[in-house]
């Protein structure tokens, strides 16, 4: 049939746009495509593609309806930004004259960018003829090369050279049933004369080198595994060793030794990856170099292909080809086969076609016609039925039992009387056969985790036949592996519903049957930590009570004993100490007002990090102090000697659409009130917990951008973070979701909750800091500096509000009315402020190289620290006697205010 081709030639272009120029019979067209979507968009569209073909495959079997609504989003949203305005008129223009012409109307895609080279485009979904375009015509990519190739005029026989490479550390292929069905489909044309079908003795680069030494050969066929090497930014095909384990061979080797064969004019790639691409390079892809370096046609798999996908597509590839058919026209029938044979399957999109020859034709079309095979006579003599006898009872004994029951059959159709046993011995295969499949099956679902499947299949292996193979041993693997399943499925439920002893049981019960499982994603591990922050609550809800019941029996210091030992930020702990001091005034801590301490301050330990240390916090208990730097790290020191516990680091950046560069600093760091768990917040765009006592990882918060901000709430429920996305959050850490979001005008840099927990200050750059209520996420008030606000805090009561700008001041604010109480001042912008334990003093860090204490109900300076260098963070120790302090000096300072 006469081919009209449908040309489209897609440029670079630049912000997401791309001239387009489709050429036809008809005439020419010119458009613009508009392709809103970033690099890293295209990535995850990639993605979720090469996901969905791969959960269809003819091994993965289940329900893919709702899973092929990705991929064809993706393939009608690329048609429909490609095939417009003119072009789509020139189009319909083109479909409706093939069809007048009764001609085959063939697209030929010329993609320039790599960036889009690499999409599947197979996928082209025509919404107006709800069908894929890879399915209802010949699709042919064909690169940006210098001149076309010829079709090759060649004296037959056509000569294949079939290669299969299955070194013995890769996964197992089917290439046996590959290699019967090329055969099968071959056939007729080898017997007569018009192809000859080798295979590469060896699996090695130089048996390949070897076998091609032994030319001419005018198709190279390939099975085995490929994949892409993203250091070198090349494909790659799995060759093996002279020690059988795998050696890759790169693209640009594979191409440039193919290329010394000038006859050769097609290569078939059947092995995962080969049209796999970078967004940089189009013909990075393994078959991008082959075409590169003029081979006239590459079949190659831009996705991962399931073995019988793989079979069923070499088959009918090839019978096409064998019948004369262009090239493009074979890949299209083979991709239809694949459908044929699985409906669900997206696998047929995985063949991708490069071609550089016209019309489709890699050979001459002028070659001698080919001859229909000779009908077999029938009846066959005694000498063929004996000699297909012994073929069979070779393959019964080898146990190949496919081809065991198509010559078994074909023995008992001629001359069964000569053998008595032949029905026997068939019925035997069969049973084998059957086996073999199911056995396939099962051991393709265990790999796959679906491991109901896989006992299933194994039980029946077993009732057929006990001794089969190792079914019994896979059976009890099965069992094993389906039975933790169940239990990491209970514990992710329980988990959710915040079960935390039930889920530590399922641990203890994992680790007894299989110890590398017994911490399904970290929920048992979270689930410890969950119950021994309960037991904390519970022990500290005990000790606040009975300071309550103090106070009330008029008992003050007794009560302030108790109160003590409770965290300040606990309830409206520091409020009940207050008055409890109030009503013993000489047991109220001195004030850190003396001359000495407000002129001549002395440091009692400096913390040192690589680069500059942005926020400082001390634990609930005191004992330990926090630092975040610049040099990506958050450490633990001991607040009394000076010495490191530990140390975490943020050790990547997440690209986003901004091309930021991989900077990564440590922006904020906080104790949850347990003081069992650490936040920290960095420009990898993420806040992260850990475990203050082992420095593992617990969870991770992502933003759209920086963040700058992270606190704990004070019951250790909720995390809320701030961010340079404009935007802060509030995370439920029981279930790991998004909880509430609040907007800004601009970045957010600050975050805290009120001691009661009900309320969140945030800090932004809008040159504002708003409170919000928790419950309903409403915003209450709003509160207005001249230029941005870099922090906030709470008073221990929760009735004042303190911020911190960068118009030089300090503002301390009432929380119900929004009326500013009280202001100070530094020299330069003020970087942070926090309340000391009673709430009768403010200290404030600022780019003036100092950090102050102030009188919250004067505004009157009560101290001033020196630096030589921004200080940008301060921290009150839970007793109020010492001061830390965070410095872009490479340090943390912690000074003695009082009774040390």
């Amino acid at each position: 049939m006469t081919t009209l081709d449908f040309e489209l030639e897609i440029s670079s272009g630049a912000h997401h746009t791309y001239p387009i120029t489709a050429r036809a019979p008809g005439g020419e067209a010119a458009a613009t495509m508009r392709l809103a979507l970033t690099s890293a968009e295209l990535d995850y569209h990639l993605t979720v593609v090469r996901d969905k073909v791969l959960a269809s495959s003819a091994v993965l079997r289940g329900t893919p309806t709702a899973d092929e609504r990705p991929v064809r989003d993706l393939g009608q949203l690329l048609f429909e930004a490609l095939v417009i305005d003119d072009v789509r008129s020139l189009y319909v223009t083109s479909r409706q004259r093939a069809r007048e012409s009764d001609c085959a109307l063939r697209l030929v895609l010329r993609v320039r960018p790599p960036e889009l080279a690499r999409l599947p485009w197979e996928f082209l979904f025509d919404p107006g003829q709800q069908d894929y375009l890879g399915l209802s015509m010949p699709l042919v990519r064909y690169p940006e090369v210098l001149a076309p190739r010829q079709p090759l005029r060649v004296a037959l026989p056509l000569r294949i050279l079939g290669m299969v490479a299955r070194p013995g550390d890769q996964r197992a292929l089917d290439v046996d049933e590959e290699q019967r069905r090329l055969h099968t489909a071959l056939a007729g044309l080898t017997r007569e004369g018009l192809v000859e079908l080798c295979w590469v003795t060896g699996q090695t680069y130089n048996a390949l080198q070897d076998a091609l030494d032994q030319g001419p050969w005018h198709v190279f066929h390939f099975v085995g595994h490929g994949g892409y090497n993203w250091d070198a930014e090349e494909g790659t095909l799995a060759l093996a060793d002279d020690t059988g384990r795998t050696r890759r061979v790169g693209a640009d080797d594979l191409s440039r030794l193919l290329a010394e064969h000038h006859t050769l004019r097609l290569v078939v790639l059947n092995a995962c990856d080969t049209g796999r691409s970078s967004a940089l390079d189009a013909f990075s892809s393994t078959a991008g170099a082959l075409v590169r370096r003029w081979i006239p046609a590459v079949v190659a798999m831009q996705f991962e292909i399931s073995d019988p996908a793989a079979i069923v597509f070499a088959q009918t590839f090839y019978e096409s080809v064998a019948k004369r058919r262009p090239v493009d026209d074979s890949v299209m029938r083979a991709r239809r086969a694949l459908r044929l044979d699985n409906n669900d399957t997206l696998e047929w999109g995985t063949p991708v076609l490069y071609l550089r020859a016209p019309e489709g034709r890699i050979f001459d079309a002028n070659s001698p016609s080919l001859p229909q095979p000779r009908p077999p006579q029938d009846p066959i003599s005694v000498r063929e039925v004996e000699a297909l006898y012994d073929q069979a009872l070779s393959a019964f004994w080898t146990e190949r039992w496919d081809q065991a029951v198509v010559l078994l059959q074909q023995v008992l159709i001629h001359r069964p009387q000569h053998h008595p046993d032949v029905a026997l011995k068939l019925e035997q295969a069969r049973h084998q056969q059957q086996l073999a499949t199911r056995y396939a099956q099962a051991c393709a679902a265990a790999e796959a985790l679906d491991w109901d499947d896989a006992v299933t299949m194994f039980t029946m292996i077993i009732e057929a036949d006990s001794a089969y193979r190792d079914a019994a041993q896979r059976l009890d693997n099965a069992r094993r592996r389906h039975q933790i399943a169940g239990w990491h499925a209970e514990a992710r439920r329980l988990h959710r519903a915040g079960q935390w002893a039930a889920v530590v049981k399922i641990g203890e019960r994992l680790r007894t049957v299989d110890p590398d499982a017994a911490d399904p994603d970290g929920l048992v591990s979270s689930a410890r930590a969950q119950l021994a922050a309960a037991e904390r609550e519970e022990h500290l809800a005990s000790q606040y009570r009975r300071g309550l019941h103090l106070l009330n029996a008029g008992e003050w210091e007794q009560a302030i004993e108790a109160l003590k030992r409770l965290d300040p930020t606990y309830r409206d702990t520091a409020a009940l100490l207050a008055r409890a001091r109030r009503e013993l005034p000489d047991q109220t801590p001195p004030l850190p007002h003396s001359p000495t301490i407000a002129h001549h301050p002395q440091t009692a330990r400096v913390l040192r990090h690589r680069k500059a240390v942005n926020a400082v916090v001390f634990s609930p208990d005191g004992r330990q102090l926090a630092t975040v730097s610049a040099d990506k790290n958050a450490r633990i020191w001991d607040a009394t000697s000076g010495a490191e516990r530990l140390s975490v680091t943020h050790k990547g950046v997440r690209f986003n659409a901004r091309g930021r560069s991989p900077t990564v600093r440590g922006r904020a760091v906080a104790f949850c009130p347990h003081g069992l768990w650490l936040v920290t917040a960095s420009d990898d765009d993420t806040a992260r917990i850990w475990d203050a006592n082992s420095g593992r990882q617990l969870a991770a918060f992502t933003h759209d951008n920086v963040v700058v901000g992270a606190v704990f709430s004070p019951d250790g429920r909720l995390l809320a973070t701030a961010s340079e996305d404009h935007t802060a959050r509030i995370w439920d850490l029981g279930t790991g979701r998004l909880r509430v979001a609040f907007d800004h005008g601009s970045a957010v840099v600050g975050v805290v909750f009120s001691p009661d927990g009900r309320l969140l200050a945030t800090a932004s750059e809008d040159n504002t800091a708003r409170i919000w209520n928790v419950g309903s996420a409403q915003q209450l008030i709003k509160l207005a500096h001249d230029k941005p606000v870099r922090g906030a805090a709470f008073s221990p009561d929760g009735h004042r509000l303190a911020t911190a700008s960068d118009d030089e001041t300090a503002r301390i604010w009432d929380v119900n009315s929004g009326q500013r109480l009280t202001k100070v001042s530094h020299d330069k912008p003020v970087r942070g402020a926090v309340f000391s334990p009673d709430g009768r003093l403010l200290a404030t860090a600022s780019a003036d190289h100092t950090a102050r204490i102030w009188d919250v109900n004067s505004g009157r300076l009560r101290a001033t620290f020196t630096h030589d260098s921004e200080v940008v963070g301060v921290a009150f120790s839970p007793d109020g006697r010492r001061l830390a302090t965070a410095s872009r000096g490479k340090a943390a300072l912690i000074w003695v205010l009082s009774g040390e």
